[in-house]
């Protein structure tokens, strides 16, 4: 007599209910993960458009503003003396919260040829905030205006 091969129901069944319960518990850390991401990439593209802002400022010898779009969540933009775009960064996240606290980077924030904002920001108390559901970041800036991430005030 040949003995077949294979799985019966019974062990197919279980296996697709272990399975299904390891899903369960891996689909809210994956959520988690993918908004740490996002909030970590689009503050490391704010980080870049600045220091590119403030490079280009000591470079060129002149003013160079960072910009938002409508509302800081939407994008921003580059630039330079005679208002001619250097780069245009939106975001992706349609959920994703970009905060400005403080009354200096509301509206944009102005590097000189010194490497310096006008007006000077005030360490700890103008920041951008980036949020996604429970994730957050924020960047935070010297007197001198040089931007780091860091934790929330």
């Amino acid at each position: 007599m040949q003995k077949t091969q294979g799985f019966t129901l019974v062990e197919l069944l279980i296996t697709i209910a272990i399975m299904a319960i390891m899903m369960a518990l891996a689909v809210p850390s994956f959520t988690q993960m993918v908004e740490r991401n996002q909030v970590t990439t689009t503050g490391n593209d704010m980080i870049a458009s600045i220091m590119m802002a403030r490079s280009t400022a000591v470079t060129r010898e002149e003013n160079i503003r960072l910009r938002r779009l409508s509302n800081w969540n939407t994008g921003w933009t580059v630039r330079d003396a005679a208002n001619n775009v250097i780069l245009r960064h939106e975001t992706s996240h349609p959920n994703l919260l970009i905060t400005a606290q403080g009354s200096n980077t509301s509206n944009s924030i102005t590097y000189t040829a010194q490497g310096r904002t006008s007006p000077a920001l005030v360490a700890g108390d103008d920041y951008f905030k980036i949020s996604l559901g429970s994730s957050e970041r924020c960047i935070n800036f010297s007197t001198s205006g040089r931007p780091s991430t860091g934790d929330c005030p």
